[in-house]
């Protein structure tokens, strides 16, 4: 049954994916942030199946006990129930080493984890604070430029930031105090957990890759909408992409990213430009939205109407089971209804 929900929770994740992607494309149509999209994606795809997980748990016969109250219900004529499961091969052999690997997994993300987080405390400790510009940062050798914390959360500077001209430097703060205002770094923390929930599902590790994306997007338009160079931007994005060190942990927004997410953000802001520039299409707008609506939807509701894992029979199962009403024959000293209640 493990199988079944890992299967089950893979093609959920991925309906939801897909409904963020086109949501997404709706949202970056009309200039909206989008990070929010992919957070509420990637919390879908996580509680939906483990709250289905937890109430089979509780309740295996697929619905809570009913209550002492209830009245007796009356013998019914023997009428194949609707909708009954269907049969798969059993594959409840695989529960065993799932559940061994799934435990290891999620034990080695919590404490990958718990390890950046030991770390970046020891280091934080030996970084020098001050005022850059007016503004509060933590200057280090070889770390940032980066938010870091949770609970209180601050800048953090490497050392050959301050010899910049004060026009770059400002882009730098100015980014940084973007993720700040936002408690980016919690969103980070959110999708880092869903992992240590469902650590062998693949499209939550996607899911999270691209709501970092987001993130970073997001705060790249802001900082455009208030400084609006696009090129000088663009171009400190690459340099700091060459000179950062990538020592920080993942719960840390920087400005620096790999390359393929750097490439991501410069080819969104070139296209924001081309789009400003040739001003908006209303026809076209409205039909690349009512595409990218509908598409969401299609996949929102996909997702709900995935059969779960409660209504599949193995071949050790009983075939009536689970809400199959079963077949029953009343007695001498018993009324016959048509209809049951």
């Amino acid at each position: 049954m493990i199988a079944l929900w890992l299967s089950y929770a893979v093609l959920v994740a991925a309906l939801l994916a897909g409904a963020a992607a086109a949501l997404d494309a709706l949202a970056r149509l009309f200039r909206r942030p989008t990070r929010g999209v992919w957070v509420l994606a990637l919390l879908a795809a996580t509680l939906v199946p483990a709250g289905l997980i937890a109430r089979t748990a509780l309740y295996p016969g697929g619905s809570a006990p009913a209550p002492a109250s209830a009245p007796t219900v009356l013998p019914a004529i023997p009428v194949p129930a609707a909708g009954a499961p269907s049969r798969v091969p059993d594959v409840g052999w695989l529960d065993t080493p799932l559940l061994a690997t799934w435990a290891l997994a999620s034990l080695l993300v919590l404490g990958a984890l718990l390890r950046s987080a030991a770390t970046l405390t020891r280091r934080r400790r030996g970084w020098q604070r001050t005022t850059v510009d007016g503004v509060p940062v933590l200057v280090a050798p070889d770390t940032g430029p980066a938010v870091v914390g949770l609970r209180r959360s601050e800048i953090v500077l490497p050392d050959w930031t301050l010899s910049l001209e004060p026009g770059l430097r400002a882009l730098i703060l100015r980014h940084e105090t973007e993720h700040l205002r936002a408690r980016d770094a919690r969103l980070l923390l959110i999708a880092t957990l869903a992992l240590v929930v469902q650590p062998l599902n693949p499209v939550l590790w996607w899911l999270r890759r691209r709501l970092c994306l987001a993130v970073e997007l997001d705060c790249d338009r802001r900082v455009l909408a208030v400084h609006g160079d696009v090129e000088r931007y663009g171009l400190l994005l690459l340099a700091v992409g060459q000179r950062a060190t990538r020592s920080l942990p993942s719960l840390a927004p920087t400005l620096a990213e790999p390359t393929p997410l750097l490439e991501r953000r410069i080819d969104a802001m070139s296209e924001s430009l081309r789009n400003a520039g040739h001003g908006r299409q209303p026809g076209r707008t409205l039909v690349r939205a009512a595409v990218a609506g509908g598409l969401a939807l299609l996949a929102i509701v996909a997702a709900c109407e995935t059969p779960a894992p409660s209504h599949v029979l193995t071949p050790d199962e009983p075939a009536l089971a689970r809400g199959a009403a079963e077949p029953t024959t009343t007695g001498p000293d018993q009324s016959f209804f048509e209809f049951q209640v």
